[in-house]
Parts: structure tokens; C-alpha cells; sequence
């Protein structure tokens, strides 16, 4: 009797554990976000109040999976992004206990992708992916690597692209700058056509993470995709889960209206002026 109430116990308890434990949450896409305009400097040094009015992506397991291993819980980037008449801004601080770095002129260490869909028209397409741009840590010579596109290339500085990298107390950051002329030419050649970036500009994006360990093996891989973890990986523009859309350039105007201050002196001016001419006039009589 007793050993069938212990049971009953054990029983109820693990229900009741059951009931009251939480499901893993799913990943949830990026969706949209407005990409304010600003100019960054480029130096790899994300200095105080330089990213401040940029939008902000936490990179993590909450909007990113695997295609290969796990997004780790311990991992995230901070993403800012900016834009201006001169291209695209992106920059990243990543906490990563172990950075491997990569090797000149590739990114085989730890690294971060961005896909891009110019225009949303990759999506509309059956191209199975859009243009990707890839950069690992490298203080020596960082490069950014153009692929999936009809002209892939190593980019270095003044290529057409900007890239900074430096290792941090947390892991790594990065400051990248994506020349308008180099995506949207990138683009045309994969049958994009012309297009006109300004304010209200689309673009879809996917940011991805490869990841390594302390000895040097990649073991981790994953990205920020529409999908969740029921849908197997998919590269392709499709599945997107980032949408930028490009704010307008909210500089302040010129305020061309005189001053209190100037209103005060023209008064006293003029006040002066009366005063004299009354003063000549009663010379004169």
C-alpha cells in the first residue's frame, strides 16, 4: 500500500513538472526595421554616441538558427545599422568566449555574413540566393568577400567596400561600410537592373555566424532566417528575415527667424535712433 502511494506521489509530481515547465521559445524572425541616416567613421572602434541613432539587432538564439550545431546561449552580436548617399553602415559587437582569427585574404576563423536582397527583387525571382558579403576577424588585412554573385571577388579597403575589425574583452567587433555603387552594380549584373537607393529604399537581408572553438574547429553555424527551427535552412532570398527599409535624413533645418536676442538690440537701435533725431530736431527749434 504504501509503495502504491510513493508511486502515486512520484507520479503526480512529474505531471505537475510537466505542466508547469516551459517549452524552449521558437525563434522568431527579425522582421522590419528602419534603418535611420547617419555617417559613421569606419576605424573598427565603436565609440561612444557614434551608433547611438542606428537600428539595433541582438543577433541570437531568439532570431537565429542552425544549419550546422546550435546558436549557443551564451552567444549574441549587437548589430547597428546606418545608411547615407554613400552606402551602408554595419557595425557589430560580438560576444564570443572563443575567437579564432582568420587568416589574410579569407574568413576562415570566427566570421559574420550578410545577405542581401537589393530591392526585394531577388525574392521575386527563382535565383536560389541573393549576393553574399563575408568578413572574418582580422586585424592585419580584413577583406570582405563578395559571393553568390556573377562577380565574386576578395574586396579590401577602398575596394568598394570598408571593413575594421578589432578584438574586444567579450570577443570581437567589426565596422563595415557596403558602397552603394559596389551592391547595387552587384545587383544589375545578377539581373536586378538599375536601381535608385534614397529614403523608403527596401532591401532584405539574412546575418549569419560562423562559429569556432578554442581549438581552432568551426562548430557552430547560423543565421537570422523568416523560417523557424520546424523549417530546414534555406539560404535563399525567400527566407530573408530581416527587412530594412531606409528613414529619412532627419537633420536638423536651418532656422533662418532672427533671435529674441536680435529682436532686442534691433529695438534698442531703434530706440536710439528716435532718441537722436528728437534731440537734433529740438537742436533746430
Amino acid at each position: 500500500m504504501k509503495i502504491i502511494k510513493t508511486m502515486s506521489s512520484v507520479l503526480a509530481a512529474c505531471i505537475m513538472a510537466a505542466m508547469f515547465t516551459s517549452p524552449a521559445a521558437a525563434m522568431a524572425a527579425v522582421g522590419d526595421v528602419s534603418v535611420p541616416y547617419g555617417t559613421p567613421n569606419i576605424d573598427g572602434t565603436i565609440s561612444e554616441g557614434e551608433w547611438d541613432k542606428a537600428a539595433k539587432i541582438e543577433l541570437s538564439s531568439k532570431n537565429a538558427k542552425a544549419w550546422e550545431g546550435i546558436v549557443p546561449d551564451d552567444f549574441k552580436t549587437n548589430v547597428s545599422v546606418l545608411w547615407d548617399e554613400s552606402g551602408l553602415y554595419i557595425a557589430g559587437e560580438v560576444t564570443d568566449s572563443a575567437v579564432k582569427q582568420s587568416s589574410d585574404g579569407q574568413y576562415n576563423g570566427d566570421a559574420f555574413q550578410v545577405s542581401i536582397d537589393m530591392g526585394q527583387y531577388f525574392a521575386t525571382t527563382n535565383e536560389n540566393r541573393a549576393i553574399f558579403y563575408s568578413w572574418g576577424y582580422n586585424e592585419n588585412k580584413p577583406m570582405i568577400q563578395r559571393q553568390e554573385s556573377k562577380n565574386d571577388a576578395v574586396m579590401y579597403n577602398g575596394e568598394g567596400v570598408t571593413v575594421k575589425t578589432v578584438k574586444s574583452d567579450k570577443g570581437w567587433n567589426f565596422e563595415i561600410k557596403l558602397d552603394w555603387d559596389t551592391l547595387t552594380n552587384d545587383a544589375k549584373l545578377k539581373g536586378a537592373g538599375d536601381l535608385n537607393v534614397s529614403a523608403g529604399f527596401k532591401l532584405n537581408a539574412m546575418f549569419c555566424y560562423l562559429d569556432y572553438d578554442a581549438n581552432g574547429q568551426r562548430v557552430n553555424m547560423f543565421g537570422t532566417t523568416k523560417t523557424d527551427e520546424s523549417v530546414a535552412y534555406d539560404w535563399g532570398p525567400k527566407d530573408h528575415g530581416v527587412t530594412f527599409t531606409l528613414a529619412a535624413n532627419e537633420a536638423p533645418k536651418a532656422d533662418n527667424a532672427p533671435a529674441t536676442a536680435d529682436f532686442t538690440a534691433l529695438i534698442v537701435l531703434a530706440a536710439a535712433a528716435s532718441g537722436a533725431a528728437l534731440a537734433v530736431i529740438k537742436r533746430r527749434n
